[in-house]
């Protein structure tokens, strides 16, 4: 057959090849005479041979000359090793580690300034004393000034030897004294009215010394006094284990209006009671002529004020001696009660101390420079309630458990 549609349904040629059917026409076109003759076996695809089952393995390739690295950095080095934990706090002991027997002491029970019982065996207040005041053998023996506890040369204040009493009362009524001493000394210029008044007061006896301490200043001036409580064993600050109470006296004004007005001012003062008038230490009815001002509260925690005079006076509302006023309201006599307690201030410096500070200051006189102001000071002649603690009772040893009680079989 010569045109496609002769060849069988399964030729080759039925396929819808576009190859196929080109073909077809292709063989169509060429005469019956020169038209090959092909067989149907012909026309069958050609198996193609089977390929083989493996191929020769490829040539290996060329050898690479090795490419050398540099060398790899060194490992970092591991962290240092954590610190150990801090071991918990230790627990707080259940009683004082140096409890006596009996109990233990919570500081003492008073702290005294008593100038009657004082020497001075040195004054030279601002460096204006004069030979008959200044003892130069006490001054290279005594371990204060000898080691500098006053830089100038010579010192420059007023050494009160065996001034100052510490009592500790335990529970059996044994008291215990400990003896300290005093040196004060200014900070800013001195400007007295009359020098030789400063150091203790005079008493209108003949012959005999007052018991209060003194310094004089003269009219419109302020100057700053530190005052040190001093070890008498090496010289070291003595530090009071309670409260220190300090009175000062003569708080007023002149006679002529705004002259000669006497204010202080003050740090270091209990935050908890940090001064007393007359009508908070004797009673409701003594008024007092003393008025405060609150300056706040210092670094260290203590109380600022400054306390200023309103009422004149004279030499009538000066105290002769401090037993005058440490006694009951009752026992004094109406001078007392009427001229000096109104005119009179407790400061109370906190427990832990060694020293203070005190500014005073006076205003002009009428005719400045001509007059002057005694400052009147001491401290508590008697002493206040014990603060001894007892120690707690000790506890028994732990015990070991009880034993179970035995099986009783039936």
């Amino acid at each position: 057959p010569t045109h496609p549609s002769a060849f069988p349904s399964h030729s080759p040629f039925c396929h819808r090849s576009p190859q196929y059917a080109s073909l077809a026409l292709r063989v169509s076109s060429i005469p019956p005479s020169q038209q090959l003759r092909v067989t149907e076996a012909q026309l069958q695809p050609r198996h193609l041979q089977p390929l083989p089952s493996s191929y020769p393995p490829p040539p290996p390739p060329p050898e690479l000359p090795l490419r050398t690295l540099p060398p790899l950095p060194p490992p970092p080095s591991p962290p240092p090793p954590s610190p150990p934990p801090s071991p918990p706090p230790s627990p707080p002991p259940l009683y004082p580690p140096a409890c006596p027997p009996g109990g233990f002491f919570n500081g003492s029970n008073a702290v005294q300034l008593r100038f009657q019982d004082a020497t001075l065996p040195y004054s030279n207040l601002g460096g204006l004393g004069d030979f008959s005041t200044m003892n130069a053998t006490f001054v290279e023996t005594n371990p204060f000034l000898a080691n500098g506890g006053d830089p100038k040369d010579p010192p420059q204040g007023i050494y009160y030897q065996d001034v100052g009493i510490q009592t500790i009362e335990d529970e059996f009524g044994l008291k215990t004294q400990v003896k300290f001493d005093l040196y004060v000394v200014n900070t800013t210029e001195y400007v007295p009215n009359r020098w030789f008044r400063s150091g203790r007061s005079a008493s209108a006896s003949p012959n005999v010394t007052g018991d209060l301490g003194l310094i004089n200043l003269a009219d419109d001036q302020i100057c700053s006094f530190r005052y040190q409580l001093v070890n008498q064993a090496d010289g070291s600050p003595f530090v009071v284990e309670n409260t220190l109470p300090f009175f000062l006296f003569d708080f007023d004004t002149g006679l002529d209006e705004g002259s000669l007005t006497e204010s202080l001012e003050v740090c270091g003062l209990d935050p908890i009671n940090p001064f007393d008038l007359s009508e908070t230490l004797y009673s409701s009815f003594v008024q007092s002529s003393i008025e405060s001002v609150d300056l706040g509260t210092d670094t260290d925690g203590s109380k600022c004020f400054r306390f200023f005079a309103t009422q004149p006076g004279g030499g009538e509302n000066n105290p002769e001696f401090a037993s005058d006023v440490f006694k009951d309201l009752t026992l004094m006599s109406p001078e007392t009660v009427t001229n000096v307690l109104p005119n009179l201030l407790r400061l109370n410096f906190k427990a832990g101390l060694s020293e203070f500070t005190l500014e005073y200051q006076i205003t002009a006189a009428i005719d400045p420079g001509t007059s002057g102001r005694n400052f009147l000071f001491t401290g508590q002649l008697e002493t206040s309630t014990t603060s001894f603690i007892p120690c707690p009772p000790s506890f028994p040893p732990e015990l070991p458990a009880p034993a179970p009680p035995p099986i009783i079989n039936p």
